[in-house]
């Protein structure tokens, strides 16, 4: 857990919550904003070297400003050039870097800033980087605030911004896995957040396809990996969640599926890949399912040696693990009439009579 933790602070709620949903950072912005009355919070995401957008956010800007901006004052604001300087890890407020007889002979100031009640106090904190992208979280202050209300929101910012990193890297690996919004092939693998006693917090829509196969829920609703190796390493995991001695970050079981923890970043402010209490009532742990590594390899020798399409090759394997028509279609998101024709042309094409004889004659033959 981040020493500079907040305790019970409802941002960082907001924060945990925009890690696993993209939508949760406009709840964000606008909370922080309700810190500062009259102050506007917006997140801005930028790859580099082009400093290429990737995510804006913004909080209660009035419309036709935001238009405004996103028409014009965007291409003549005199901070963004500046945010690519910010030091990671530390709030900076405007005039450190931008001086205020400089910024009032400006056409933004004048024609932008000014209007909105004077918000010509900017404070902006850097996230640690995952690859060559960052995000800048910035609070418009107005300038009758004056620097005590900077100095404060500078000082919240550089403790908010080990949980901004933090989000900001398990929204990356949602981004980079494509599981937002269920778009996970069964095969895919998915993410799920525990607590410390393993019971089950949240899935996306990738992992919940898994449920029977990689992993159970007990009926108090705990998470049971079914590969006994894989439940010890996870029930390590929980261990070290509360400072235990520290643990491989991945584990892959028999079957091939690989599960592993969130990483860490490289900075002092990142010591473990736990979601900490300070924010939950018990610490959140986020595990990451992979596909099994063997499994194309594998698909590839049924369709080569059976004459499979792809689908069918998939259906002998779901077949021969046992599963049933019906689960087969949920795990596939296939109707059942597709699935029982597969199952069919599987049977014709393998010279099997029965459903059983699917995983004897994959037995006999794996490669």
């Amino acid at each position: 857990m981040p020493s500079s933790a907040l305790p019970e602070d409802p941002l960082i709620a907001h924060l945990h919550r925009a890690a696993l949903d993209r939508a949760g950072w406009q709840d964000f912005v606008l909370a922080l904003e309700q810190r500062f009355g009259g102050a506007k919070a917006s997140i801005h995401g930028a790859a580099r070297p082009s400093d290429a957008p990737f995510l804006s956010v913004a909080g209660s800007f009035d419309p036709a400003f935001t238009q405004s901006y996103l028409a014009h004052y965007h291409r003549i604001n005199p901070f963004m050039p500046l945010s690519a300087a910010i030091p990671q890890g530390r709030a900076r407020v405007s005039p450190m870097d931008l001086p205020d007889e400089v910024l009032r002979r400006t056409e933004f100031y004048n024609d932008w800033l000014r209007p909105q009640e004077d918000l010509s106090i900017a404070v902006a904190v850097k996230s640690r980087p995952q690859g060559n992208r960052s995000l800048v979280l910035s609070l418009n202050i107005r300038r009758r605030d004056g620097d005590r209300a900077a100095l404060r929101a500078q000082r919240l910012l550089d403790r908010l911004e080990p949980h901004l990193s933090h989000a900001f890297q398990v929204a990356e690996i949602v981004s980079a896995l494509s599981l937002h919004g269920g778009q996970a092939g069964a095969g895919d693998g998915g993410l799920m957040m525990v607590d410390d006693g393993l019971s089950l917090v949240w899935a996306d829509a990738g992992a919940t396809l898994q449920e029977g196969r990689v992993f159970r829920l007990d009926p108090f609703n705990r998470l049971m990996f079914l590969d006994g190796a894989v439940q010890d390493w996870a029930r390590a995991a929980c261990r070290a969640s509360g400072g235990a001695k520290p643990l491989a970050r991945a584990v892959q079981g028999a079957d091939g599926w690989q599960v592993r923890l969130v990483q860490p970043g490289d900075g002092p402010g990142l010591p473990s890949p736990f979601f900490g209490g300070h924010c939950f009532a018990r610490p959140r742990i986020l595990f990451v399912l992979s596909r099994p590594v063997e499994a194309p390899s594998r698909l590839s020798h049924l369709q080569s040696r059976f004459d499979l399409t792809p689908a069918e090759a998939e259906v002998a394997a779901a077949v021969a693990e046992g599963l049933s028509t019906a689960e087969i279609a949920r795990t596939r998101q296939a109707s059942l009439h597709t699935v029982r024709n597969q199952i069919r042309s599987v049977l014709a094409k393998m010279d099997a009579r029965h459903r059983i004889d699917v995983a004897r004659i994959l037995a006999q033959g794996r490669p």
